[in-house]
C-alpha cells in the first residue's frame, strides 16, 4: 500500500473511530454469548471429558455430552461435533514473536492492541457460543491462536467431505497455493483467515466481529456444491469486494449477539475500506498499463 493511500486511510479512520467508539454501557455488559449446559461431541480434550456423561449411541456412530462448565476457556483444547471442529493452541515461540511483531500495521490501523493477540477466556467462549447458536454453521474448522497449514492440506485429500466439494485439480492448484501462502502468512502476521478448500477459519484477533466475519465467509461459501469457482471470482476486485461485504454482513446480522453490532462499523468497515484502497490500487494499475500500451 503506498504512502499516499496509508494517509488516505489514516485520515479517514482518524475521524471514523471516534464516530464509532464501544458503546459506554458496553462493559457492563456480560451476559452476551450464553452457552448450553451440555454439548454432544464426537471428540474433545481429555481433561474436559467427564466419566460421568454417558456415551449416546447414534446411527452414525458414538457421542459423549461434555458439561460446558468443566471447560477451561483460558486453556487449550478441542471440540468436535457433527457440525464443527474448535480447537484452541498456540503457534511455536518464535512463530509468536514474528507475528507479533508484523502485526504491529494491522494494530495501529485499527488502534486496537487486541488485533492479533490472541483469543482470550471471553472471546474464544463467544466463538463457541457462535457455533453452537447458528445451527445452519456446518462443516467447519476453526483454529484459535494457531495454525496447522500442513496438516489442513493433508485433510484437504484425505477427509472424504473435503475431498467431494473440490476436484483434485482445485485441490492441487488452488487448495495448495492457498494453504501454504496465505495461512501460512496469516501465523506469521496473526491475521484472521478463511481458507475454503480445507473449510477451516484461522483466528488470532481478540475481538468478535474478526472471527465472527471469518465464519461468515464459510456461510456465504456454503450456499455452492464447491468452492473454487467462487474462490477463483475473488482476483476480479467487484466479486472480492463482494464477498468481503457478504461475509460482515452475515456476521452482523446473522452470527455476533446484538451488544456486539457496533463492531460492524468500527473494526468491518475499516477492514472492508483496506480492500476497496486495495481494488482501486489494482484498477489504476490496469489502466495505466493499458495507456502504456497504446502509447
Amino acid at each position: 500500500m503506498s504512502l499516499i493511500r496509508l494517509g488516505v486511510l489514516a485520515a479517514g479512520l482518524a475521524i471514523w473511530y471516534p464516530l464509532n467508539k464501544q458503546p459506554s454501557e458496553y462493559k457492563n455488559s456480560t451476559d452476551r454469548y450464553a452457552l448450553p449446559q451440555e454439548i454432544e461431541v464426537v471428540n474433545a480434550s481429555y481433561h474436559i471429558k467427564s466419566q460421568e456423561n454417558p456415551i449416546i449411541i447414534k446411527p452414525n456412530g458414538l457421542e459423549q455430552k461434555i458439561q460446558t462448565k468443566a471447560v477451561d476457556f483460558s486453556e487449550d483444547f478441542v471440540i468436535e461435533t457433527d457440525r464443527y471442529k474448535l480447537v484452541k493452541d498456540k503457534d511455536w515461540l518464535p512463530s509468536r514473536l514474528v507475528g507479533h511483531t508484523f502485526a504491529l500495521p494491522g494494530r495501529l490501523i485499527f488502534w486496537d492492541w487486541d488485533y492479533g493477540w490472541g483469543q482470550d477466556e471471553e472471546r474464544t467462549k463467544a466463538v463457541l457460543s457462535m457455533l453452537e447458536k447458528d445451527t445452519t454453521i456446518k462443516d467447519i474448522t476453526v483454529r484459535l491462536n494457531h495454525n496447522e497449514a500442513f496438516y489442513d492440506l493433508y485433510r484437504m485429500f484425505t477427509e472424504e467431505k473435503l475431498r467431494k466439494r473440490n476436484n483434485i485439480f482445485a485441490r492441487v492448484l488452488l487448495g495448495i497455493p492457498m494453504g501454504l501462502g496465505n495461512e501460512i502468512w496469516a501465523e506469521f502476521s496473526r491475521g484472521s483467515y478463511y481458507n475454503p478448500l480445507t473449510k477451516t477459519t484461522v483466528c488470532y484477533s481478540n475481538v468478535e466481529s474478526i472471527t465472527a466475519h471469518e465464519i461468515g465467509h464459510h456461510k456465504d461459501f456454503s450456499r455452492f456444491s464447491s468452492d473454487w469457482g467462487y474462490q477463483l471470482l475473488r482476483i476480479l476486485p467487484p466479486f472480492m469486494l463482494s464477498q468481503e461485504w457478504k461475509a460482515s454482513v452475515h456476521a452482523r446480522d446473522e452470527i455476533l449477539n446484538k451488544k456486539d453490532q457496533w463492531q460492524f462499523n468500527r473494526y468491518l468497515i475499516p477492514a472492508f475500506a483496506t480492500y476497496v484502497l486495495a481494488s482501486i490500487a489494482v484498477l489504476y494499475n490496469l489502466f495505466k498499463k493499458k495507456e502504456e500500451e497504446q502509447k
